[in-house]
C-alpha cells in the first residue's frame, strides 16, 4: 500500500466522526449522480445504463468507488484509534444509507489491495483505472442478463475517464 501513503498525506481529527461519516457519504453521492451525463457526453453508448433501468445502481456503485476510495486513505491519514473511529462510523452510516453498502465496500477495498499487492497498481492512472473496471464489472456480475451492460466490460478508457473523476475529487479528501 505504498502508493497510498505517496498520494495522501495525514490530516487532524474530524471532532465528530459520526457527522464526519454521513457527510462522506452524501458528498460521494452527490458527486456520483453528477459524473454520468459527463461521461455520457465522451461516451454516447452509456446510454445503455439509463435504457436499461440501471443508472441508479451505477450512481451507487459509484457513490461505494468513492467511499471506499476515501476509506484507503484512513490509516495513512490517522493513527489506529482514530482510523478505527471512522471506519466504524463510516460503515454505520453506509447500513443506514444502503444496507448492503459495507460489504460491497469490503469487497472494492480488496479489490484495490490485491491489485496493488500484485503490484498491478502503481500510480494514480493504475488505480483510476482500477477505480473505473470494479464499478463496471460489479454492474456486469449484478446483471448478467443485460447483454447490453457486457460491451463495457472492456473498456480501458472508459474506466480510466470514470476512476479519474473518482481520484480527482477524493483522493486528497483527508488532506488540510
Amino acid at each position: 500500500m505504498k502508493i497510498f501513503n505517496k498520494i495522501f498525506k495525514k490530516k487532524g481529527l474530524v471532532k465528530n466522526e459520526t457527522i464526519e461519516a454521513n457527510k462522506i457519504i452524501q458528498i460521494a453521492n452527490m458527486s456520483a449522480v453528477t459524473y454520468y451525463m459527463p461521461l455520457l457526453d465522451e461516451f454516447p453508448k452509456l446510454t445503455i445504463i439509463s435504457d436499461s433501468g440501471l443508472l441508479d445502481e451505477f450512481d451507487s456503485l459509484v457513490t461505494l468507488a468513492s467511499v471506499g476510495t476515501i476509506m484507503t486513505q484512513i490509516p495513512h491519514s490517522f493513527n489506529d484509534t482514530e482510523t478505527r473511529k471512522y471506519i466504524s462510523a463510516i460503515n454505520i452510516a453506509l447500513l443506514n444509507w444502503n444496507d448492503g453498502s459495507p460489504k460491497q465496500v469490503i469487497e472494492f477495498g480488496n479489490y484495490i489491495k490485491n491489485l496493488t499487492e500484485e503490484k498491478k497498481i502503481n500510480n494514480v492512472d493504475e488505480l483510476s483505472q482500477s477505480i473505473g473496471t470494479w464499478i463496471f464489472l460489479e454492474l456486469y456480475e449484478n446483471n448478467p442478463h443485460n447483454i447490453e451492460i457486457e460491451i463495457f466490460t472492456n473498456s480501458p478508457k472508459l474506466f480510466f475517464v470514470l476512476g479519474s473523476m473518482i481520484t480527482q475529487t477524493f483522493s486528497n479528501y483527508w488532506k488540510n
